[in-house]
């Protein structure tokens, strides 16, 4: 799925101010990094485990799915790697035990160790924040959207549908998991 944002992205660059796109035309060149590879299948994906030394870039929210998971059940037990997490990871997902440092988790139905180190960096996400979000919401003119919040900790989007009212007037409403919302 990432490949096919990046093409997405690609293909877009006058959605993007002016140096964001000079990125995209013309990006920097890497003498440590000079073999990237896209893995586009999952026996490709596999297959890295059997380099040594690799470094993988996998998205999957919170290491919730994926080929990421693969990747985490073959370096976890493994004290010479480590596993670099970063952006939010809400609770009970995957990559928040392993922020929190829990002692082992559950890949796959298996119980494995977690005995690489794990690293965070904490600040990077493709997320605005509440500011963020209540400054966008702002831009639009009247008549101003419905807003449903379905995606976040309980109150974490509270406090967003609080800041939405008191700056905008807007009542965000939090549907429950299986409620019905007539759009």
């Amino acid at each position: 799925m990432a490949i096919r944002a990046a093409e997405v992205y690609g293909r877009h660059i006058e959605a993007f101010d002016e140096e964001a796109a000079n990125l995209i035309r013309k990006p920097p060149k890497n003498p440590r990094a000079p073999q990237v590879t896209f893995t586009e299948t999952v026996a490709a994906s596999r297959s890295i485990g059997r380099i040594r030394r690799a470094i993988v870039l996998a998205g999957s929210g919170m290491c919730e799915g994926g080929r990421v998971q693969d990747h985490l059940a073959r370096c976890l037990p493994d004290p010479d790697c480590s596993v670099i997490v970063t952006g939010y990871q809400a609770e009970g997902t995957l990559g928040r035990r392993l922020v929190d440092g829990v002692p082992r988790v559950t890949i796959h139905g298996k119980i494995i160790d977690v005995r690489a180190k794990v690293h965070t960096i904490n600040g990077l996400s493709a997320h605005a924040d509440q500011g963020g979000l209540v400054e966008w919401v702002g831009a639009f003119q009247a008549p101003r959207p419905r807003i449903l919040l379905v995606h976040g900790e309980p109150e974490k989007m509270a406090a967003l549908a609080s800041a939405l009212r008191r700056c905008h007037g807007i009542d965000a409403a939090m549907p429950k998991w299986g409620e019905r919302v007539i759009l």
